[in-house]
C-alpha cells in the first residue's frame, strides 16, 4: 500500500456564498501554496486541463493553469497562503463584468473552481497530491435552483493523486449515490467503472477517459446503474453472434 498525504484542506465558510456577494474559503496547507479562484471557468476548458494535467508533465504552477484553461473564464484571483498557518480567503467576481448568475443545470461554466498548489518547487516532490481542486456544482449559481446534494458545501473535491491510492475523498462519491457527474456536473451518475468500481461519471463522458477520475486506475470496463447488462455482457453477445 502507498501511502498518499495530501497537504492540503479547503472549506467553505458556513455562510452560504453567492455571485454577487462572494464567499469565504478557508484554507490550511502544510506548505506555503497558492489558491486560484476561478469564476465561471467553462466546463470544457477545465475537462481539458486537467487531462493536461494527468497526462503531461503537470500544471503546478498557476500561471501553467490558466494557460492550459485557456482563459476560458470570467475572472482569476489568488491568494498566497502560508505553510500551517489557517487562512480565510474572500473571493467575489467583479460587479463590473455584469454577471449575476450561471443559470440553471445544465450549464456550460462552472460558478467557481478554486485550485490548490504547491508554491516552491522543492516540496512538489515530497507529496503524492501536487494539486487540489474543488468545483462548486450549484450553491452559487445565483437562481432559486435546488442544491444537488442535501449536506456539505457543494464543493466537490477531486485529488490528483499520482500513485492511484484512494483517499477519504475519494470514498465520498462511492458512499453517495445520486450525485452529478465528477466531471461534466451537468448530469447524473450512471456508470461504474471496472476493475476500480468507482461510480463516479455519466454516460457521456465515460468513453473520454482511460483512467478513472477519482483513482487513475485504469478503465477496463464499465457497466450503466440504470441496468443490468455491461460492456462485458455486450461484448460476449456480440462474440456469441460472429
Amino acid at each position: 500500500m502507498v501511502l498518499v498525504i495530501n497537504p492540503f484542506s479547503l472549506e467553505m465558510s458556513s455562510k452560504a456564498g453567492t455571485v454577487t456577494e462572494g464567499l469565504s474559503l478557508q484554507a490550511y496547507c502544510l506548505e506555503d501554496s497558492v489558491l486560484c479562484c476561478f469564476w465561471g471557468c467553462e466546463v470544457r476548458a477545465l475537462q481539458s486541463a486537467l487531462q493536461s494535467h494527468q497526462h503531461g508533465p503537470g500544471l503546478c504552477t498557476p500561471e501553467l493553469f490558466q494557460d492550459a484553461l485557456e482563459f476560458s473564464y470570467h475572472l482569476c484571483q489568488n491568494f498566497s497562503l502560508q505553510r500551517e498557518k489557517k487562512e480565510e480567503c474572500f473571493t467575489q467576481i467583479q460587479p463590473e463584468l455584469g454577471v449575476n448568475d450561471f443559470g440553471f443545470l445544465p450549464r456550460d461554466r462552472y460558478p467557481l473552481v478554486a485550485v490548490l498548489m504547491l508554491t516552491n518547487p522543492e516540496t512538489r516532490d515530497n507529496y503524492n497530491i501536487p494539486l487540489f481542486m474543488s468545483a462548486d456544482n450549484s450553491s452559487l449559481s445565483g437562481t432559486d435552483e435546488p442544491p444537488t446534494t442535501s449536506e456539505g458545501s457543494g464543493l466537490q473535491n477531486i485529488d490528483l493523486d499520482e500513485n492511484g491510492e484512494e483517499s477519504e475523498s475519494e470514498k465520498e462519491w462511492t458512499d453517495n449515490p445520486g450525485r452529478d457527474c465528477v466531471v461534466c456536473q451537468n448530469a447524473p451518475i450512471n456508470r461504474v467503472l471496472l476493475p476500480c468500481r468507482h461510480a463516479c461519471v455519466c454516460d457521456g463522458c465515460v468513453c473520454h477517459f482511460l483512467h478513472c477520475p477519482i483513482c487513475r486506475a485504469f478503465v477496463q470496463e464499465s457497466f450503466a446503474l440504470s441496468n443490468n447488462q455491461t460492456h462485458v455482457e455486450d461484448k460476449e453477445e456480440d462474440l456469441m453472434e460472429d
